[in-house]
C-alpha cells in the first residue's frame, strides 16, 4: 500500500526512487532500503517496471550518528560562544570571525574587526615585541598556547583576558586558521 503511488508513477512511465524503514521480524531494528522502480518501456508502451532495491541500512544509520553529532556540536558551540570571548583568525592572523561577547566588551562592531589583525586594533601596548614574536612563533609552529593577554578596548581602557589559542589545520597538515577563546 505504502508503494501504490510509486508503483502507478512507474506504470505511467516516470521512474520512481524512494527510501523506506523496513522494522525487522522481531521488532526491535529496521532496515532501510532504497528502491528504484525503472519503467520498462518497448515502442512508447509502458510493459512494466523493474525493481532496484538497495540495502542502505548502514547509510541510514550514519546519517542518523552525524545528524546527533551536529546537533551536539551546535550546543556545544552555543554554549562555548554564549559564555566566552572567541574570534576566529586565518593562517595569516588577519580576524575573519569574533563572537557577540568579544564585540561586547571590547566595544567594537564585527565589521570593524574582520580583515584586521588584533595588533592593528586591539594591543593595548602593554605587552613588548618578545611576547608577540613568542606567542606568534608557538601557535605557528602547530602548538597551543595559554596565557593572559592586555586588550586595548575600543573606548581605550584595557582589560586583561586569560586566552588560549589553538591552530587548526586543513586536511592536507597545512594551518587552516587560529581560534582563540578567552
Amino acid at each position: 500500500q505504502l508503494n501504490l503511488p510509486y508503483i502507478e508513477g512507474a506504470l505511467a512511465g516516470v521512474a520512481q526512487s524512494f527510501e523506506r524503514m523496513i522494522p525487522t521480524p522481531d521488532g526491535k531494528g529496521a532496515r532501510h532500503s532504497l528502491t528504484h522502480y525503472i519503467p520498462d518501456v518497448v515502442d512508447g508502451e509502458v510493459l512494466g517496471f523493474y525493481a532496484l532495491a538497495h540495502d542502505i541500512t548502514e547509510l541510514a544509520e550514519g546519517r542518523q550518528q552525524l545528524a546527533a553529532v551536529q546537533r551536539d556540536n551546535e550546543a556545544l558551540l552555543k554554549t562555548i560562544s554564549t559564555h566566552t570571548i572567541v574570534s576566529v583568525t586565518d593562517a595569516t592572523g588577519r580576524i575573519v570571525e569574533v563572537n557577540d561577547t568579544f564585540c561586547q566588551l571590547f566595544g567594537y562592531d564585527k565589521l570593524e574587526l574582520i580583515g584586521h589583525k588584533h595588533r592593528e586594533k586591539l594591543d593595548s601596548g602593554q605587552q613588548g615585541a618578545v611576547f608577540w614574536t613568542s606567542l606568534w612563533q608557538t601557535v605557528s609552529g602547530g602548538k597551543q598556547w595559554r596565557g593572559d593577554i592586555c586588550i586595548r578596548t575600543k573606548a581605550g581602557s584595557f582589560c586583561w583576558v586569560s586566552s588560549i589559542i589553538s591552530p587548526f589545520f586543513s586536511e592536507d597538515g597545512r594551518i587552516e586558521k587560529f581560534i582563540s577563546i578567552s
